[in-house]
């Protein structure tokens, strides 16, 4: 791959925006009376995306010093400085109006709301508190889950139970996985001077307990969404045992708070997310 193409993946993070509309889609899908129009559906989708990479764009030129101390990010275009941060500005600032400007001109208002809401608290809130508050990882996982809306919006279900259940589990699955990735890359983010409960607590004994919390709490709001599924018993089951193995790589790196256990339990978390969400979204519908 060239040295180009590499910067645009650095840039652009593809992985991450497909993941995020992932839960755009299974908001589409599970909330609401009934399924989503798939062309205005397809439309949300193009448009979400513009704007999740404007929202990646906008972090990387804000965080540009803070990557230059960090070595899984020092190789960033911007932070490398192979590319102006005019560039990073730009590309932000026009992903922005295109995506925002797609959705209003197909009269798609919810998912404008949610859409700019989004990237709103991702630059404005949780970017500068990375290096102020370790309440930056609670604000990163409200701009994380709320895309859940985006999708539920397409289906006038923004307000339905399932939306904000869906929301829930999204924002309590983040704590371990982001306590994972804190704890694997601590002495980057020491470095950098961010605010996590690895760096700010060393021992790794607060890093355990919130991800220990929040994979309970993700089990718990995965198996309250099951009641509101066609197949309720196949989706309890699912989330149950997902919650479970999820429960249980959490409490592991509670007790040996190290890189092998953080591994697995950020492993733990990447098999989650996808399979809980299909065995949903076939439940549902």
């Amino acid at each position: 791959m060239s040295v180009f193409l590499t910067d645009v993946m650095q840039f652009t993070r593809p992985r991450l925006v497909a993941t995020v509309l992932l839960t755009v889609v299974a908001g589409a899908w599970c909330a609401g009376a009934a399924r989503p129009d798939m062309r205005i559906l397809g439309q949300t989708l193009g448009a979400t995306a513009l704007i999740i990479v404007s929202a990646i764009a906008a972090n990387q030129v804000i965080e540009r010093e803070g990557d230059r101390r960090m070595r899984r990010t020092a190789n960033r275009p911007l932070a490398a400085g192979r590319w102006p941060v005019s560039a990073g500005i730009g590309h932000s600032g026009m992903t922005l109006i295109a995506g925002c400007g797609w959705l209003a001109s197909r009269g798609l208002y919810g998912p404008l709301f949610w859409g700019a809401a989004c990237w709103a608290v991702y630059v404005g809130g949780y970017t500068p508190l990375k290096r102020r508050s370790v309440w930056q990882t609670a604000v990163g996982a409200f701009a994380g889950a709320a895309p859940v809306f985006i999708g539920a919006s397409v289906n006038g279900g923004a307000a339905h139970p399932v939306a904000v259940l869906l929301f829930l589990t999204m924002a309590f699955w983040q704590a371990p996985h982001t306590m994972a990735i804190a704890w694997l890359y601590r002495d980057d983010y020491r470095q950098a001077g961010i605010r996590v409960a690895g760096v700010v607590d060393p021992s790794g004994r607060s890093s355990g307990w919130i991800a220990l919390t929040g994979a309970v709490a993700t089990c718990a709001a995965a198996v309250s969404l099951a009641f509101f599924s066609e197949r309720t018993v196949a989706v309890a089951f699912a989330a149950l045992v997902l919650g479970a193995a999820f429960g249980v790589f959490a409490a592991t790196f509670l007790r040996r708070r190290d890189n092998t256990s953080a591994r697995r339990l950020l492993a733990s978390s990447l098999v989650f997310l996808p399979l809980f969400l299909l065995a949903l979204c076939w439940g549902v519908r």
